[in-house]
This record gives C-alpha cells, structure tokens and sequence, in this order.
C-alpha cells in the first residue's frame, strides 16, 4: 500500500433484524443492502474505494476462528466486485454471507476500506 492510499478500518455492530417483503412461502434471500458514510478528517469522501467486508462472531476478537462466512471484497480483482463509488461520503453495498451466517446470535460487520486518492 502506498502513502497516497487512504485506509479506514471501521468495525460496527451488525443487527441481525432484516425486513422483506415476500408472499406466503416464498423464501427470504440472505442478502442486505449495507449502507454507509465514509469521511477523512472530518470531511466526506467522493472517490472511488475498494473496500473488504467481513462478519464476526465478536465484537472484538479478530482471530480467524470468529470470522462468520467468506470475505466479500469490492476492488474488480478475479472474482470479485468492482470497486465501490463514494459520493459526498455515502456509498452502498450488497452483501450475503450465506444461508448459515445469520442464526439468532449477535454479529459484527467489520469493514476494510482502500481509497487511492
């Protein structure tokens, strides 16, 4: 990573209080939309970001065994998504983390992010 690259590592409390509307017995999808507000010295980013999420099992423990689910990484590489625009701080992202990811317990959504400018 070079020093022109901007990193912010956020870690926030994840609910696990998700709404659908569906009809009778049509299944709910275990995707969200996450929406979020990226700033830098206060001030909002508008630029593009490749950002890495992450669920866990813990608020703080960060070893791989608490991880919930594989990363869902936003930087255009082999198999990922294209990286994420930012404007005026606001950007959002679509995340699913599979069927077993969300079972009642509580769960935290960390969240790698990698701005260029």
């Amino acid at each position: 990573m070079s020093t022109s690259e901007i990193r912010f590592v956020f870690l926030g409390a994840m609910f696990s209080a998700l709404a659908a509307v569906a009809t009778a017995g049509d299944p709910i999808g275990t995707g969200f939309t996450y929406q979020g507000q990226l700033k830098q010295a206060g001030l909002p980013v508008s630029e593009t970001c490749d950002f890495e999420f992450t669920l866990w099992d813990d608020s703080v423990a960060t070893l791989l065994a608490n991880q919930v689910g594989a990363p869902i990484t936003f930087d255009g590489g082999p198999g990922n998504s294209p990286p994420i625009e930012v404007v005026n701080g606001l950007f959002k992202a679509e995340l699913d983390f599979g069927a077993d990811a969300f079972n009642g317990d509580a769960r935290w959504l960390g969240i790698d992010v990698c701005c260029a400018a």
